[in-house]
C-alpha cells in the first residue's frame, strides 16, 4: 500500500577529482535525520557503488563477458 504522503530528504554533493570534471550527485532518501545519516556518508556510499558498477562493466567488456548477467540484490 502506498502512503498518501512521504517525507524525503534531498542531498546534493560534489565530487572533485584533479584532472576530471567535477560531478554533482543528487540523492533522494527517506532517511531524514541528518544527525544520524550524514549527507557525506550517503554520497560516499553512492559514489563507491557507482564506481564499482563501472569497474565491473569494464572488466566484463575486456573479457568479452558482456552477456553474463548478475542477479539483482533485492
Amino acid at each position: 500500500m502506498i502512503p498518501e504522503t512521504l517525507t524525503l530528504r534531498e542531498l546534493r554533493f560534489q565530487i572533485v577529482e584533479p584532472g576530471r570534471r567535477t560531478q554533482t550527485i543528487e540523492i533522494i532518501t527517506t532517511l531524514t535525520n541528518p544527525e544520524q545519516h550524514t549527507a557525506r556518508r550517503h554520497c560516499r556510499i553512492v559514489w563507491i557503488s557507482l564506481e564499482f558498477g563501472i569497474d565491473i562493466r569494464s572488466i566484463k567488456s575486456n573479457l568479452n563477458l558482456a552477456h553474463v548477467r548478475c542477479k539483482n540484490l533485492k
